[in-house]
């Protein structure tokens, strides 16, 4: 016959078993999420540096720039979206290794595991995505400040004022 409190104890341990696996499974889609993430917004930092050149160069020229600023902080946001998420896995990798020994050691509950290694790395990740979001919102406006009527009208101001006089314009005799 078995006790109330041994059936009990059966039930917990067949459900640590069960909460173990999911807990393992749970930090492997972390990691993955993280990886991707990271990936992500590499990318995306990359492409828009490399689309913005390619617009430079080959749909406006550097003359007819307006409001060169916005393209050259849309760029620092860009590349430090890129040093973020550099940091951010630098100090990610810190983190783990900092949270092993604390788990050797038997200190992983004293405090935040990875102590402030982790915290740098969750600040630089979600800073890597606030520069790349708003670098891309600075990159648009350039583009609709550059390729708005503006810019047409002012390509036919310099066409007109780089042409040569007509033949027909009369020069006052002195």
């Amino acid at each position: 016959m078995t006790t109330g409190t041994g059936g009990n104890d059966a039930a917990k341990n067949s459900s640590d078993g069960e909460n173990s696996s999911y807990r393992t499974m749970l930090i492997e889609v972390v990691h993955n999420l993280n990886s991707s993430f990271d990936k992500l917004v590499v990318t995306l930092s990359g492409g828009a540096l490399a689309v913005s050149i390619t617009f430079l160069k080959d749909v406006i020229s550097i003359e007819q720039i307006v409001q060169p600023w916005l393209l050259l902080t849309a760029w620092g946001l860009f590349v430090f979206s890129l040093a973020s998420i550099l940091g951010e896995i630098l100090f990610g990798m810190e983190a783990y290794k900092l949270a092993l020994r604390q788990l050797d050691d038997g200190t992983i509950y004293e405090g935040r595991p990875g102590k402030l290694f982790s915290a740098l790395s969750c600040w630089l990740q979600r800073l890597a995505i606030i520069t790349l979001v708003s670098g891309l919102l600075l990159l648009s406006v350039f583009t609709l400040v550059n390729m708005g009527d503006s810019n047409g009208s002012r390509q036919a101001e310099t066409e007109q004022s780089a042409a040569p006089p007509s033949p027909n314009t009369s020069t006052p005799e002195a």
